[in-house]
């Protein structure tokens, strides 16, 4: 095992606020879903129905808290994963070892998602009392598990990078935080807009179909909702609830071409994710590298501030 990997779990699981987090997190989550299920009792009470869709929204509602729950955890374990060694003046202890800059960003990348992956296992006992319900299968708890990790997994690249590039924790997590919000909400907005300015352009013979902007498969609710079962029906917006789908803007004498067939959110969504942990794993190792880009501008700033304190002492002789 990566010794850097086997520390950071062993000092994780060891502290009592890691287990007191997630301790909260299920009983928040947990506590949700039982609040949904007697309100819909209430309903039964009175005469409605009580069928599989009281599983599938219990399931949503828990899916989704699950999802903002991994974005406020995960950038407040990774963001400081680099930096807080440097704060704690460990992180020159890390070069005495024969662990190489590779090996150093990957042990602190999974035992972040070795946290996160404990705690949806913590929550799973609660995703299967909804199996009591019917309507929904295991394979779509375990695709949505796949974009949990996933999730996780950027999310947790993204706040390393950050870390590496920073000396300090504090601005790591206000940056990995700004990142995860774009994604979740800044990405919503911005493909609004463009989904605005496309709709008052005029529409072409050539081009009568009008594609989703591509930067909403960066955002991690569209994909959820694509991998949740029963979420098909459509929205006037460029993104439905349950598929992203291309809307016909073009209505003359001649037929119009068939529709281009898009994949479902998710697999773009995935598509996507691993393209950016890709980039920031491979920016973290780089800065991380003793003579990387990084490394050499500290020295430049420690030759400069010795040349300084040089200078000022020959002055003071002077």
């Amino acid at each position: 095992m990566n010794p850097v990997l086997a520390r950071e779990l062993r000092t994780r699981i060891r502290d009592w606020r890691s287990m007191l987090m997630m301790s909260g997190y299920i009983a928040v989550l947990g506590g949700l879903g039982l609040l949904y299920l007697f309100s819909v009792y209430r309903q039964f009470l009175w005469g409605s129905s009580f069928g599989p869709e009281i599983g599938l929204g219990a399931f949503l509602i828990m899916a989704v808290v699950q999802l903002f729950g991994i974005a406020f955890i995960t950038p407040a374990i990774s963001a400081g994963a680099i930096s807080g060694e440097q704060e704690r003046q460990t992180f020159d202890l890390l070069w005495c070892t024969s662990l190489k800059p590779a090996g150093i960003v990957l042990g602190k990348l999974f035992a972040s998602v070795a946290y996160l992956l404990l705690v949806m296992l913590a929550s799973m006992p609660l995703y299967t009392i909804m199996f009591f319900f019917g309507g929904l299968a295991p394979g779509a708890v375990a695709l949505i598990a796949l974009l949990y990790m996933c999730s996780g997994l950027t999310y947790s690249a993204i706040g390393i990078m950050f870390s590496t590039l920073t000396r300090r924790t504090t601005f790591a997590t206000v940056l990995t935080y700004s990142t995860v919000i774009f994604i979740i909400v800044g990405t919503l907005v911005v493909s609004g807009i463009q989904w605005g300015f496309a709709m008052r352009q005029p529409a072409s013979p050539s081009q009568p179909w009008l594609l989703p902007p591509k930067l909403l498969y960066l955002n991690p609710m569209v994909a959820l909702f694509s991998a949740l079962p029963g979420f098909g029906g459509s929205l006037p917006m460029p993104f439905n609830i349950g598929r992203i789908t291309p809307v016909l803007r073009y209505h003359g004498s001649v037929a119009p071409p068939p529709a281009p067939v898009l994949a479902p959110a998710w697999q773009y969504h995935l598509a996507f994710d691993g393209l950016i942990i890709v980039v920031c794993v491979a920016l973290s190792i780089l800065m991380m590298s003793p003579t990387g880009p990084r490394s050499r501008l500290l020295s430049r700033r420690h030759r400069s501030r010795e040349d300084g304190i040089s200078r000022t002492g020959e002055a003071d002789k002077s």
